[in-house]
């Protein structure tokens, strides 16, 4: 049994357990096989037993938190005892050179001194222009929101942000459409009204990072209200994590594109759905009625839908990973898998790395 079989038997056994606890659990293995290294993997399946125990022994640690994760063959250090909620991974063997550790503090050093080198001053809820661009600079420390528009006449959404964490979510009782951002300090924002668009971008100004005085990134809020319903919605993240809930629907096409981050989509209906995320993890719960076109760099992808599995066709192309549908396992290193069920609707996954998950609630 190879190191990839293996773990799939196991994921595979832990159905039963939320989705979050099995992906904590199988990260904890995962890492557990990387420290005894590719050569050792056998040693390591024989010296944790078979997937039946493993599984058993992830259940116990989730209910008693003192599971002791096993000593690696080529791992001399004290075993470390598994925790639930946070795991830890031994440090590398491997010593850092003192000239990079040097390069390192004085990097930090400059990057300190930047506000000062280029003058910037902190104004809450100040607008600047910056020589050279069109647009004024905002540096806001707390809390502010962009115009409310009305949410019968939004039909697309256009959202833009360099980095930062993305939501939408229900605003009950309001009958608009509005978004509100916090610790947005050093930033470029220009949004409207275009047409039946409602159009919002972010971009950081220069080279600064954008990170507020607290030291946390810029958040981002688009309310809306219950039972929302608009036909397309693009988003483009440059860094960040995203995350839609609420009883939504998107009734043509969404578009999103992430370079690093994770996303999140729980309880929408939408009828085409287009994702590529350069690194990042993607699970979706809630209807599709058209197709999806997903392509993945680096990262897993779970979904849960609505209906049953033959309401779908699935083209799946990995390079590393597996492919699990309704607990049914493709495995291997890299291989396309295809399941042709005669439907509109198409499920189509590209992923370079990570597993993809499909799961029907019929």
């Amino acid at each position: 049994m190879t190191r990839s079989e293996y773990l799939t038997k196991i994921a595979t056994l832990l159905q039963d357990i939320s989705v979050e606890e099995r992906k904590e659990a199988m990260k904890f293995y995962n890492d557990y096989f990387d420290e005894a290294g590719d050569d050792n993997a056998n040693q390591a399946i024989k010296d944790l037993g078979s997937p039946e125990e493993v599984a058993s022994k992830i259940r116990e640690s989730l209910a008693s938190g003192d599971f002791v994760k096993p000593e690696p063959p080529t791992y001399t250090a004290p075993p470390v005892a598994f925790n639930p909620v946070e795991t830890a991974t031994p440090a590398k063997k491997n010593s850092f050179p003192a000239w990079a550790i040097a390069l390192i503090v004085v990097g930090v050093v400059l990057l300190m001194l930047v506000p000062f080198i280029f003058g910037i001053a902190s104004f809450s809820r100040a607008a600047r222009v910056v020589m050279g661009s069109s647009h004024s600079v905002v540096d806001y420390n707390g809390p502010s929101q962009s115009g409310n528009y009305k949410a019968s006449d939004v039909e697309s959404i256009n959202i833009e942000i360099d980095a930062g964490n993305f939501d939408i979510v229900v605003d009950n009782g309001s009958d608009s459409v509005w978004m509100g951002y916090n610790n947005v300090t050093i930033g470029d924002i220009d949004e409207k009204f275009d047409g039946d668009t409602f159009r919002f971008k972010y971009k950081v100004a220069g080279n600064i990072s954008g990170f507020g005085k607290s030291g946390q990134g810029p958040s981002f809020t688009l309310y809306v209200p219950s039972g929302f319903s608009c036909e397309d919605i693009t988003i483009a993240m440059g860094a960040g994590d995203v995350d839609f809930s609420g009883d939504l629907k998107c009734t043509d096409k969404m578009d999103i594109s992430i370079g690093a981050g994770n996303l999140e989509i729980d309880g929408w209906n939408i009828n085409d759905l287009n994702l590529k995320c350069g690194c990042g993890n993607f699970e979706f719960k809630g209807t599709l009625t058209g197709d999806m076109d997903a392509d993945l760099g680096a990262g897993n992808m779970s979904l849960y839908l609505t209906g049953s599995e033959s309401e779908h066709n699935y083209e799946v192309e990995k390079a590393v990973g597996n492919f699990t549908i309704n607990g049914h396992s493709f495995m291997g290193i890299a291989g396309d898998h295809e399941i042709d069920n005669d439907s509109d609707s198409t499920i189509e996954v590209k992923c370079a790395m990570g597993n993809v998950e499909i799961y029907t609630d019929k």
